[in-house]
C-alpha cells in the first residue's frame, strides 16, 4: 500500500492515491444529521456576515441601540438567502419548516 500510495504521488495523482477497492465504504449520513449540517453552516456563515455588518456600520457611527435588533432581524434573513442561494428555494423552505418543528409552540389557549 505504501508503495502504491508513493507511486501515485510521484505521478501527480492526488485523487487516487489508493485503488477504490482498498478503501472503506464512505457512510452516508442521515437526512436528520444532513439538515443538521447545512442549517449549522448557513447560520454560521449569517452569523459572520451579520456581526461584520454590524461591525462596519458601527465603525460609521451607528449606535448600539439600532445596531443590536438590526444584526438579529438580518441573521435570520442571511441564514434563508444562503441556504436559498446553495440549494434552492425549495430545499430551503423544507429546512426552515424541519427546524420550526423541532421548535415548542404556544399550546396555551388565548385569554378571553
Amino acid at each position: 500500500m505504501a508503495a502504491t500510495i508513493t507511486n501515485n504521488l510521484a505521478r501527480d495523482r492526488f485523487t487516487d492515491l489508493l485503488p477504490e477497492d482498498t478503501l472503506p465504504p464512505a457512510a452516508a449520513l442521515e437526512p436528520d444529521r444532513l439538515d443538521g449540517k447545512r442549517l449549522m453552516k448557513a447560520s454560521r456563515l449569517a452569523g459572520i456576515l451579520a456581526f461584520a455588518l454590524a461591525a462596519a456600520l458601527g465603525q460609521s457611527g451607528v449606535e448600539a441601540v439600532i445596531l443590536v435588533p438590526a444584526a438579529l432581524t438580518v441573521w435570520p434573513v442571511f441564514s434563508f438567502l444562503l441556504l436559498c442561494h446553495r440549494h434552492g428555494l425549495a430545499e430551503a423552505t423544507r429546512l426552515i419548516r424541519s427546524i420550526r418543528s423541532l421548535l415548542p409552540t404556544n399550546t396555551v389557549p388565548p385569554a378571553q
